[in-house]
């Protein structure tokens, strides 16, 4: 029997090891599959890691033109969930997530083929003579479709687009334009030639008319083919009429048949030639331009001071005064726009007082504008020097202000470079008129807050799906193009401002109290947008608020909409950070709303910079309550999105620490004074998988890492920012508790002093 020495155990001794290690070590690893279906992504994906005990979090994201309408976990059907979490991971787990397309399809076809289809006035393609020609991408709702053919009348028809479907069209039947026929309008001229023609083998005889003395003699040519003799007869017409018609006192023998060899008879004819028109000498007025008629100075004024006046009373009607704006900075406009306008009168004096001078060597055409626009300016900046003193933002007067400086900087140039050297003097100071004039109108222009919000300031709560046609950014475009016309009695100079998940939001002007308002409108008329839109309004009508943006008319005929009250700045429109004593009054006002909202069961749910309005005053309101929830109200719809920077972890993890209620509200708004007092969000960054974790599993810096000073908030910015939900304030009372506290204990300032130089 064989005998192993002591080194042969060591040996074995060590492979055994070998090989028990691996095994110990995978079953501290579990492996979680992602697979995501068409339509989307799912990250991160494929066979996933995980630690035994750790969690993993799985983002869902559906492309554009698609939405998520499954997630299966472990063969478990969870619906559409934007998010999935797996938590103290113990053995393997699947994760699939399934897409649907949202958009519709049209198939059209039409009698004669060939027209040119519009859907909502965009081109789309031509009916083919093949048969019916289908439209995909179609965003599901009611849209105008026009088919459009030459020589035929316009055909329009609204057709409903169901989502992931095709809408199939009747063939249209286009209707031939009826014809008329064409007029011609007779060509008047001094002479009328009548053609006479001879047969091949006749000769024609005519008696020549008698002519008047005192009338011109027309020239008749006779037109023959080659083998036929030709007259010349004289004509006489006493006037010249519109038509071919010549009047004459001829009296002609029948022809008679004479052979083809007959030689050509000619009549003398006697011709008046009638005299060249006479030429009415021009007459040039002295000190005006050649070629431009001459228009009284009074003119002038009274033309440049009523376009002055109309864009000052426009401006002061639509808008209102800056407030707390300082008297240095008053004073600074003042001067920034009495300066140009100095030099600009002394341009003037020198251009009327010296009319001989006036042309500087340029275009007098181009010369003949310097008046008009320096004199627009000299008005405007006396208007906007008034404005400066009392603080009020004449936009409309700025913006023509600088067109007009612009046009002085260019006629300046032209001045100095191609006209008159003894004239570069006058030249160079209109030169630098207009540009100091502009830059000040810009400077002021850009300096007040601005009077509408972008469209990420008012839009619908933003998913954190991939944009799509449910949640647009739209950069502010002008225009109503996309208004309801059925809203136009009502409603004027609607502006279309920007559009989310749920509405398009438009700045209108009430026709019947003359107030500029905010109109926010179902971007679809299907029953899930209707029940999530009633929602909105079931929560949000009667929270009658300081803080909270009030609503002023709820209808849903003859489109639903709903009427607010419009302001133009939102809190992620100011610079960051705040002082700390304005981030403390902001956030308790906010409160102060939330708490109105919470005693009436509705909790917001997606508080962020940008669902807080600023008014002028520096008041705080809350808007956008399209995530709203209201607390034991069971059967109505619930819209699954929310904002990653200031999620909480119960948005994220809803398995793991509860459902959403009144904590969530104090958790955003932790995340608000955080961002408002240090510049940054808690968890900054752009990978969403890994954002969603620092939120589940991290605590954020304290905000006095950031800067010292902010060690006084720690402890209330901290609470908010708790994880679970029971160690954060348990209600807005106790966080206003302490945010009062702290204010107390600071200097007293004025309430909502928050435009500060």
């Amino acid at each position: 029997m064989p005998r192993y020495s002591s080194s042969s155990s060591i040996i074995l001794l060590v492979l055994a090891l070998l090989m028990v290690a691996p095994a110990v070590q995978a079953a501290d690893t579990y492996t979680i599959t992602a697979g995501a279906g068409d339509g989307g992504s799912i990250s991160p994906s494929g066979a996933v890691s995980v630690e035994k005990g750790s969690s993993q979090a799985f983002i869902i994201e559906a492309f554009y033109g698609f939405r998520i309408q499954n997630v299966r976990v472990d063969q478990k059907s969870l619906g559409s969930i934007p998010m999935y979490t797996f938590t103290d991971v113990n053995h393997n787990h699947e994760i699939t997530a399934i897409f649907e397309p949202i958009y519709g399809s049209l198939k059209v076809s039409s009698d004669p083929s060939g027209a040119i289809v519009y859907i909502d006035n965009t081109y789309y393609g031509t009916t083919s003579p093949d048969g019916p020609v289908t439209f995909s991408g179609i965003i599901p709702g009611i849209h105008s479709v026009r088919f459009v053919l030459q020589g035929y009348q316009e055909y329009r028809v609204d057709v409903q687009i169901p989502a992931g479907e095709t809408a199939v069209l009747p063939k249209v039947e286009l209707v031939p334009i009826a014809t008329t026929a064409p007029t011609t309008t007779p060509t008047t001229s001094p002479t009328t030639t009548v053609p006479t023609t001879t047969p091949t083998t006749t000769q024609t005889t005519t008696i020549p008319t008698t002519t008047p003395t005192t009338t011109q003699t027309t020239t008749v040519p006779t037109t023959t083919p080659t083998t036929s003799p030709t007259t010349t007869v004289p004509t006489t017409t006493f006037t010249t009429p519109p038509t071919t018609t010549v009047p004459t006192t001829t009296f002609t023998t029948p022809p008679t048949a004479v052979s083809t060899t007959s030689p050509a008879t000619t009549v003398p004819l006697t011709t008046v030639t009638s005299p060249p028109p006479t030429s009415l000498p021009v007459q040039e007025i002295p000190g005006q331009p050649l070629g431009l008629p001459a228009i009284p100075g009074i003119f002038f004024i009274l033309a440049i001071g009523g376009l002055a006046t109309i864009i000052l009373s426009r401006d002061v009607l639509s808008s209102e005064r800056v407030r707390n704006v300082s008297v240095r900075r008053k004073l600074l406009e003042f001067a920034l726009f009495a300066i140009p306008v100095i030099a600009m009168m002394i341009v003037l004096d020198w251009y009327l007082a010296s009319p001989a001078e006036r042309t500087w060597g340029i275009l007098p055409e181009l010369v003949t504008a310097v008046v008009p626009l320096m004199l627009y300016l000299v008005l405007s900046s006396i208007a906007l020097m008034m404005g400066a003193l009392i603080s009020w933002p004449f936009r409309g007067m700025l913006k023509a202000h600088t067109v007009a400086g612009v046009l002085v900087i260019f006629l300046a140039l032209l001045a100095l470079i191609g006209g008159d050297p003894s004239m570069r003097f006058m030249a160079g100071m209109m030169l630098l008129s207009g540009i100091l004039s502009t830059l000040a109108a810009r400077w002021q222009d850009g300096s007040y807050p601005q009077d509408k919000p972008s469209a990420g300031d008012i839009s619908a709560p933003a998913s954190i799906s991939r944009p799509g046609p449910d949640a647009t950014s739209v950069s502010t475009s002008i225009g109503s193009g996309l208004f309801p016309q059925e809203l136009a009695d009502k409603y004027a100079g609607a502006e279309f401002v920007g559009s989310g998940g749920l509405a398009r939001v438009f700045r209108a002007k009430n026709l019947q109290t003359g107030q500029t308002v905010a109109l926010k409108i179902p971007l679809q008329h299907d029953e899930n947008t209707g029940k999530a839109f009633l929602k909105e309004i079931m929560g949000w009508e009667g929270l009658l608020h300081e803080n909270i943006v009030k609503v002023s008319a709820v209808n849903i005929l003859p489109v639903p909409y709903v009427e607010m009250e419009f302001i133009g700045q939102t809190l992620a429109d100011m610079g960051k950070p705040l002082p700390m004593g304005r981030s403390a009054r902001i956030c308790r006002d906010v409160a102060l709303g939330l708490q109105f909202a919470h005693d009436r069961g509705i909790i917001h749910r997606d508080i962020k910079p940008q669902n807080i309005l600023v008014t002028t005053e520096g008041v705080p309101k809350i808007t956008d309550w399209g995530m709203s929830k209201v607390i034991g109200l069971s059967g109505m719809p619930t819209i699954t999105g929310f904002s990653l920077a200031y999620a909480a972890p119960e948005q994220l993890a809803p398995q793991t620490f509860g459902e959403t209620d009144q904590r969530t509200d104090i958790y955003q708004l932790g995340c608000v004074l955080y961002e408002l007092v240090t510049g940054v969000v808690p968890f900054p960054g752009n990978d969403m998988a890994h954002v969603s974790a620092l939120i589940i599993s991290q605590k954020p810096d304290l905000p006095s890492s950031r800067n010292p000073s902010l060690q006084p908030l720690d402890a209330i910015i901290m609470r908010c920012l708790e994880k679970r939900p029971v160690d954060r304030y348990q209600n807005v009372r106790e966080l206003i508790h302490d945010l009062e506290e702290y204010l107390s204990s600071r200097e007293s300032s004025d309430r909502y002093n928050i435009f500060e130089d």
